[in-house]
C-alpha cells in the first residue's frame, strides 16, 4: 500500500515540475517576443564593444613587437 502512495506522489511531482517548466518557458518566450528588438540591439552593442576591445589589444600587441 505504501508503494502505491509513493508512485502516486512521484506522478504528481513529475506533473507539477512539467507544468512549472512549461509555464517558465512560456514566460521566457513571451519576454523575448515582446522585447526582441531591444535584446537584439543590446547583443549588437555588446558584440561591437567586445570586438573593439580585442582589436585594440591586438593592435597594441602587434605594435609592441
Amino acid at each position: 500500500m505504501q508503494e502505491h502512495f509513493e508512485q502516486i506522489a512521484r506522478l504528481v511531482s513529475v506533473g507539477t515540475y512539467s507544468i512549472s517548466g512549461t509555464l517558465l518557458f512560456n514566460g521566457l518566450v513571451s519576454i523575448l517576443d515582446e522585447h526582441g528588438a531591444a535584446i537584439g540591439v543590446l547583443l549588437g552593442v555588446l558584440t561591437f564593444s567586445v570586438n573593439v576591445v580585442f582589436q585594440f589589444l591586438n593592435y597594441k600587441s602587434i605594435k609592441s613587437r
